[in-house]
């Protein structure tokens, strides 16, 4: 009797908290969020025939693109986006070109960006990746 009160009682305990929704972001042992790492370029969009800043993950295909932010005539940086995650995030640091240094979630910084140019191949326009944002 008493090893079934126990089982009972531990079963009530263990099973809800396994069944719980994981948390939304992932969250590392510093208490930041932990994201795949984002890469930025740009694509023509088929809307007004400009280039566009685009963001995706790099670990995934590129084409089409998570994010379409605005014109490459203007700087990424402080435009708010969102990707699967996380939501929030802003380019920050950028240079006199407009290549984003740093990216931020919520106003806090998550990591550096780093320059990394490559033509990648898409069915309609190719992207041109200007760089990724690694985590730690």
């Amino acid at each position: 009797m008493r090893v079934t009160a126990l089982a009972a009682a531990f079963l009530g305990f263990v099973i809800p908290a396994a069944l719980a929704a994981p948390p939304a972001e992932p969250i590392n042992e510093m208490g930041a969020v932990k994201l795949s790492t984002i890469a930025f370029g740009q694509q023509l969009q088929n809307n007004d025939q400009a280039n566009h800043w685009v963001i995706w993950f790099s670990h995934k295909k590129a084409c089409p693109p998570l994010v379409v932010l605005g014109s490459l005539a203007n700087s990424p940086c402080n435009s708010t986006f969102g990707v699967p995650g996380s939501s929030n995030l802003t380019f920050g640091y950028c240079d006199e070109h407009g290549e984003p240094g740093a990216l931020f979630s919520d106003g806090v910084f998550v990591r550096d960006c780093k320059k990394s140019r490559k033509k990648i191949k898409c069915n309609d326009h190719d992207i041109i990746r200007h760089g990724k944002c690694h985590g730690s």
